[in-house]
């Protein structure tokens, strides 16, 4: 009768209880049983008809207090819910059943916690019984770090429906071929509450660790569940939102949740193709220094960047040591203007220093090549793979004699793989140079020099 009452949940544990009021003769009143599904409580009156008085989330449960060995005290966010069982067996099944199914929703918690109160003789007794709970799921997580199980769990929390072919396709596809990378576009059909809550899902997730999405507009909903995910990941390395109908506010807000995640794993973030601005290149500078593993990958293109957020950020990279050794990938490309003023100095100061970086692109940002190869020569020449510099002007002012150091810079090179200097442009004394440099360079091989549209 019950298993029909509660459908579509599955009934795992009915206990007897009496519910204490203490508005009541003797704190005392009618029985009741406490049924328990896999995401909810539920309190039942036991008698015909039967049917649920209350019903709570274990999501909402904010304590567990055991007053003595029959009785427990949960404070929820909507209620408090106090009542009696026959045996201490039975408080044991209910404690050890809620706090397991908090675990499987939150693999990075501690549920035990929630036990604020316990009896001197149960102490050892329920942390020990926790305890066990905990490192077993610990050992034992669901496919891709249960990432269904948190997905089920809130959407029971949100009463919205459970959408089965989320869990078959990261239970089947993401799990067997190990892919870490959660892609949005996999799940582009959903309505945006249903992938905003799948984003939820990913914020208490240890499986997953990259984020990915190109050219799917995101809802209002799903960038909030995004910001939330920022400020709590426990393994979210890698953000990739291209071109994904994102703005100022976002960054924004992206920059404050960094700022409150003090330990974010965070290395990889693209953002190419969202107009988020100079008030969001800025917001967004401020915090990446904080980023515990230092910035591996970095990705502005086409943001609407002038050179004021573009010298903001340059700032920060030429200022903040750890950018030195962990920045890889730069790309600045499609921001014009960026590159045109004095603030491009932080730039080419961070360049000219000893750096990391194997991938460049400064690709239409009217970078002036002929003060670049500078600062590339003296800090770029042994690790750089790529290196992208089309449509850029060689120089802001007329000059008489071209800077040696292009041929410097190809000479020195040791890994240079592609060079991009269509539609800039060169003066034939540069290119004379260039050719110089690469002639005398033994250590390249395979490198693919674009001249296109150069008028050479």
């Amino acid at each position: 009768q019950i298993s029909e009452l509660l459908k579509p949940h599955r009934v795992c544990l009915v206990t007897p209880v009496v519910l204490n009021h203490s508005s009541q003769p003797c704190g005392r009143s009618a029985n009741r049983l406490v049924v328990l599904s896999l995401w909810r409580g539920y309190l039942v009156i036991n008698k015909q008809p039967v049917r649920v008085e209350s019903t709570f989330s274990y999501l909402e449960i904010c304590s567990i207090n055991i007053h003595s060995l029959t009785q427990i005290v949960l404070e929820t966010d909507r209620q408090t819910l106090s009542f009696s069982v026959l045996h201490i067996e039975d408080l044991e099944a209910m404690v050890s059943h809620m706090t397991a199914s908090l675990k499987r929703i939150f693999p990075d918690s501690s549920p035990g916690k929630l036990l604020k109160m316990i009896p001197p003789d149960l102490q050892q007794r329920l942390l020990t019984l926790t305890g066990v709970i905990e490192e077993q799921l610990n050992s034992q997580p669901g496919p891709c770090g249960g990432f269904s199980d948190t997905y089920a769990a809130l959407c029971d929390f949100n009463e919205m429906s459970f959408r089965e072919e989320i869990q078959w396709d990261v239970d089947n596809i993401y799990y067997i071929n190990n892919w870490r990378q959660f892609n949005l576009q996999d799940f582009s059909h959903l309505d945006s509450r249903d992938l905003a809550l799948t984003v939820a899902a990913l914020s208490f997730n240890q499986w997953f660790t990259k984020i990915y999405c190109k050219e799917l507009k995101l809802s209002v909903d799903i960038q909030q569940q995004l910001t939330f995910l920022l400020s709590r990941s426990p393994s979210l390395e890698e953000l990739s939102l291209e071109a994904s109908g994102l703005k100022l506010d976002f960054a924004i807000k992206m920059a404050a949740a960094l700022r409150e995640h003090t330990s974010s794993t965070l290395q990889s973030i693209n953002l190419s193709g969202n107009p988020i601005e100079d008030k969001g290149v800025i917001a967004l500078s401020q915090e990446l220094g904080n980023l515990a593993e230092g910035l591996k990958h970095l990705s502005l293109s086409r943001v609407s960047m002038t050179a004021r957020g573009l010298g903001c950020l340059s700032q920060v990279l030429s200022s903040t040591q750890l950018f030195s050794a962990s920045l890889t990938h730069l790309d600045l490309s499609g921001n014009p203007g960026s590159l045109v003023t004095e603030e491009a100095m932080f730039l080419f100061k961070f360049l000219s220093s000893t750096n990391s970086l194997s991938h460049l692109d400064l690709s239409d940002t009217n970078c002036p090549l002929d003060t670049l190869f500078v600062s590339l020569s003296a800090g770029c020449c042994y690790k750089l793979i790529h290196l992208n510099l089309a449509r850029n002007p060689f120089s802001h002012r007329k000059v008489r004699e071209v800077t040696r150091s292009i041929r410097e810079f190809f000479s020195q090179s040791c890994e240079l793989k592609y060079v991009g200097l269509s539609a800039t442009k060169l003066p034939p004394q540069a290119l004379r140079l260039l050719l110089q440099g690469l002639a005398t360079n033994s250590r390249l091989f395979g490198l693919e020099l674009d001249l296109s549209s150069c008028e050479v």
